[in-house]
């Protein structure tokens, strides 16, 4: 049964839970936080058994010892440089060093972004890492544009356009989601990741659903992710697994869940 469904998860046929979202391709909906890869060694391995997108970090400019396994931006690259082609979606979670100011993150993102741009498919600007001191306040709409916009600035500086994404913390307040979803809309930043259903279905509904949104949480069951999805959510990310979690079971009944949907529209 398993080999069965990595086949039809893996096939180049659109399935039928296809989208588009930031203008590139997800044959479904469902991808991966791989944060024990810091190398993005199994980007393969995971599109085979089914995910479209894969998440790697988070990436700082310096290697960090004891923090998850990041290896640091320049070691990521020079690795990806080798590799020919993957076969999901990459998205580079990238952050600040832990060590460095708040005044002076900046350059940090900004070396993130550049070494990065050409070996990955999509950015997450993370702003809500807790192992990382300080950086929620990074949130605050004067810090995030000054990030942003020299991001935004820098993509337009390459030969090829990669979305631009926002990680937030679920601790925002309505009223500092508003003043988020207003400078995301009028910036061009491409999409937001959150890990709150409420934030999810807030900001779909503030946005009129015209904002991506990548739903990412350690989800306990499909009727769960199915809610995320309702509520508004463009695609979901698994962040990680319960004990006794089994992956496949839950591929394959988000499968049918979302094949029921369909037949009901």
């Amino acid at each position: 049964m398993f080999a069965m469904l990595k086949r039809i998860f893996r096939s180049k046929k659109k399935s039928p839970f296809f989208r588009e979202v930031f203008d590139l391709p997800f044959n479904t909906p469902v991808g991966i936080f791989d944060f024990h890869d810091p190398f993005a060694d199994r980007c393969n391995v995971l599109a085979d058994d089914g995910f479209s997108f894969v998440e790697i970090g988070p990436i700082t400019p310096e290697a960090q010892h004891g923090i998850l396994f990041n290896r640091g931006a320049e070691a990521l690259a020079s690795r990806m440089r080798k590799r020919k082609q993957h076969r999901a979606c990459i998205i580079a979670n990238i952050c600040k060093n832990p060590s460095t100011d708040i005044e002076l993150a900046l350059p940090d993102y900004e070396h993130c972004f550049n070494i990065l741009y050409d070996h990955v498919d999509i950015f997450n600007v993370n702003l809500a890492d807790e192992h990382v001191p300080g950086i929620r306040q990074l949130q605050e709409i004067t810090y995030l544009s000054d990030i942003i916009d020299k991001l935004l600035e820098q993509r337009m500086l390459f030969n090829d356009y990669k979305p631009i994404l926002i990680e937030i913390s679920e601790d925002l307040t309505r009223t500092d989601l508003d003043d988020l979803i207003h400078y995301v809309r009028s910036s061009g930043v491409d999409g937001l990741v959150c890990s709150s259903l409420a934030q999810v279905r807030y900001i779909s509904e503030k946005a009129q659903g015209r904002l991506p949104i990548i739903a990412k949480a350690y989800f306990k069951s499909v009727g769960e992710a199915k809610e995320f999805l309702d509520a508004g959510a463009a695609l979901l990310e698994l962040k990680g697994f319960s004990a006794g979690f089994r992956l496949q079971s839950f591929r394959y009944r988000l499968r049918r869940s979302l094949a029921a949907s369909a037949q009901r529209k």
